[in-house]
């Protein structure tokens, strides 16, 4: 009797559908076993696109470490601070694909780089009036 419920409801599914007759298997596509195609979205980006940005990544690596061996010192630390979050903005929005995120996904994780920031800045605060 089960096997002939469990035969009807695969007939009722969608053809492509994944999941068990409970519902909790996942589907590799469509993210959970819900048939909503929606909700796992994924984004090709062409090569070329991964290309331009390592080469981004590299010109501005050998920026920071030309400036570091050319200017030592306070030179070289600033132009360091304002390259290393460029570089870490690239990563982030392309190779984590984080421009295809939600915007809670995003705001929660920009919620947490900047707590990291002020407390870097406190303690560089603490650091500079000893």
């Amino acid at each position: 009797m089960a096997n002939q419920a469990n035969q009807q409801e695969q007939a009722a599914r969608p053809e492509g559908a994944a999941g068990t007759a409970s519902g909790n298997a996942t589907d590799n596509i469509t993210g959970p076993a819900t048939g909503n195609a929606a909700a796992a979205v994924h984004h090709l980006l062409p090569d070329s696109l991964f290309v331009a940005v390592w080469g981004a990544l590299v010109v501005l690596t050998a920026i920071t470490s030309g400036a570091s061996v050319w200017f030592p010192g306070t030179v070289g630390h600033t132009v360091a601070l304002i390259v290393t979050p460029l570089k870490a903005a690239l990563v982030l929005t392309f190779f984590m694909h984080l421009k295809y995120e939600s915007v809670g996904f995003r705001a929660m994780l920009f919620a947490t780089l900047g707590i990291v920031v002020v407390f870097l800045g406190l303690t560089y605060m603490d650091y500079l009036y000893r």
